[in-house]
């Protein structure tokens, strides 16, 4: 079947308005799977979804037989919601570290040691550091903690990407100045 599902963000006070077709956006989805034998369907939407925030779904489809149609669904109202919780992080690979500060030391459960990035030196001509790490729950990271000291290998900036190891997406801000301090610091991000 020809499937097509519509979304639109709608305010609170908005829930009963009627939405012109102008105000909805086609989503963009992988195959929709049947279920069983019910007629229950589901599918992946990749398009992202602001938490905290309201949306109107409907899905259409297209049938031909016996007569040319097209048949819509209700619209659903649903509503995003954003809960912090931290993640377990696991390193998955690193661009190198100094001596015995390696960068499994950022998440051991003792929260003991420290990482330290090769020296400047080693590095070439605009070549940043890196950290790739996973986890492996279905989630939208919202902030990143980090704690450095003063030294002069303690980095400066950060950037984090989110991806599946082919395609990597920036969040926002696109660059974090981290302060040499001991303080943890931070950072909201968003923006994929």
């Amino acid at each position: 079947n020809d499937f097509k599902i519509r979304f639109t963000k709608c305010d609170d006070n908005e829930e009963k308005k009627e939405i012109e077709d102008s105000e909805w956006q086609i989503a963009k989805h992988k195959a929709i799977k049947s279920n069983d034998n019910n007629c229950q369907y589901s599918v992946d939407i990749e398009d992202i979804f602001v938490y905290d925030t309201n949306y109107k779904f409907d899905v259409t489809t297209k049938i031909k037989d016996p007569i040319r149609m097209t048949i819509a669904s209700n619209v659903m109202n649903l509503k995003t919601y954003s809960r912090e919780e931290q993640i377990t992080l696991q390193i998955h690979s690193h661009r190198g570290h100094y001596s015995g500060y390696d960068v499994s030391n950022l998440v051991n459960s003792q929260n003991t040691g420290s990482y330290a990035s090769p020296y400047n030196s080693d590095f070439g001509t605009n070549e940043n550091d890196w950290i790739i790490f996973s986890y492996n729950k279905l989630c939208l990271p919202k902030r990143i903690v980090i704690t450095s000291v003063n030294h002069q290998q303690s980095p400066k900036t950060i950037r984090v990407f989110i991806g599946n190891g082919n395609e990597w997406h920036l969040f926002n801000p696109q660059i974090m100045n981290v302060a040499k301090n001991t303080d943890e610091q931070s950072f909201t991000i968003a923006g994929v």
